[in-house]
């Protein structure tokens, strides 16, 4: 071989080599383009997604909100109803009490808490046989034998006629003294 071919066969091999280095580049900038695309295309998506969800989180807080709000409103009126309820029972001209299962007082009316100040805190949330005497105690515990136990009562030297009942309420159980005056 002579040094011209050997010069020409080295021309046509960097020849090729740079059309080789030019495919090269020409693939890879078609690889970032397409891959720059994708990403792009996976960005849109992912950025629609995402707005799809905040709208739809903003709609659920929304929806929230509006029932947070009528069950407030519900627990207001049910309040205010409590309120008026109690109210009630503190006029009226008897003692009512309730007990709970547990022998707990744990509802009482004005008259009831005038009757038996019990320790100067009223009977609320004390056992009824630490509050009531044993007539009393006697009364109410004849309601696990009779239907409506009645007896004639005399509390802090005043005649009562007294009754108690069992609630038969699924979320409200236990009993209800009631003494009346005797006039």
């Amino acid at each position: 071989m002579c040094s011209c071919q050997l010069s020409c066969h080295s021309v046509l091999g960097s020849a090729r080599l740079i059309e080789f280095d030019f495919t090269i580049v020409r693939l890879f900038n078609r690889i970032r383009l397409n891959l720059k695309d994708f990403v792009m295309d996976q960005f849109q998506e992912l950025q629609l997604e995402n707005n799809r969800l905040s709208e739809e989180i903003e709609q659920t807080k929304d929806n929230l909100d509006k029932l947070v709000n009528k069950r407030t409103e519900i627990l207001e009126i049910r309040n205010r109803i409590l309120q008026i309820s109690q109210g009630v029972l503190d006029v009226l001209p008897v003692v009512v009490v309730g007990i709970d299962p547990e022998q707990m007082i744990v509802h009482c009316n004005e008259y009831a808490r005038d009757l038996f100040p019990y320790a100067g805190m009223g009977p609320l949330g004390n056992d009824r046989y630490e509050v009531f005497s044993t007539e009393v105690n006697a009364l109410i515990d004849r309601i696990d034998k009779e239907r409506n136990p009645k007896a004639h009562l005399e509390v802090a030297q005043q005649k009562f006629r007294g009754e108690v009942r069992r609630l038969h309420e699924k979320l409200s159980q236990g009993i209800v003294l009631v003494l009346i005056p005797d006039v």
